[in-house]
């Protein structure tokens, strides 16, 4: 049987016991920041949580999503998403689906644009909006805001109205 040593020769002992034994290891600590330029010092965090408040689509009465909490995960590139959630009315007897996206970007210098995007496949080329405009660079490690409903993106969406969705970083 071999001997456990470190590069010095020494082997290194806690209470009684070799230190590289699982009983010594520690909690290896929350997630490293993941990178964002537009976060400041160019640290994000790996999941954002997003809570949703109930849409309500007043003009196709066809595509409902519901409340929830859903914890996205980052894609890199400033970019973080969820998705394959059942939600809004069945087409052909089955659920849809939907993808939430969070995505940071500089609309204009000096300024720093988070959006959530949830796209609904309830209708083809389906975007709800939620939008905010912050100061540059953003404190994305301490983020916890509410973001207001910005609009439906493209043409023919179910027009919805009276949500929000908050974002909080894990």
């Amino acid at each position: 049987m071999g001997t456990v040593q470190l590069e010095s020769g020494l082997i290194l002992f806690d209470n009684g016991q070799v230190a590289m034994d699982p009983a010594c290891c520690c909690d290896p600590g929350p997630d490293p920041p993941v990178p964002c330029t537009f976060c400041e010092n160019n640290n994000a965090p790996e999941e954002f949580s997003v809570t949703l408040e109930a849409g309500i689509n007043i003009t196709c009465n066809r595509c409902h999503f519901s409340e929830g909490t859903y914890i996205l995960g980052t894609n890199g590139g400033c970019q973080w998403s969820a998705g394959g959630f059942f939600g809004c009315a069945t087409i052909a007897g089955l659920p849809t689906v939907m993808v939430i996206r969070v995505i940071l970007t500089e609309p204009t210098p000096g300024t720093i644009r988070l959006e959530v995007f949830l796209e609904a496949a309830c209708v083809a080329n389906h975007d709800v909006i939620y939008r905010k405009d912050y100061i540059a660079p953003l404190d994305c490690l301490n983020l916890n805001d509410t973001i207001p409903f910005f609009s439906n993106n493209r043409e023919g969406c179910c027009d919805y109205s009276g949500t929000s969705a908050t974002i909080a970083a894990i």
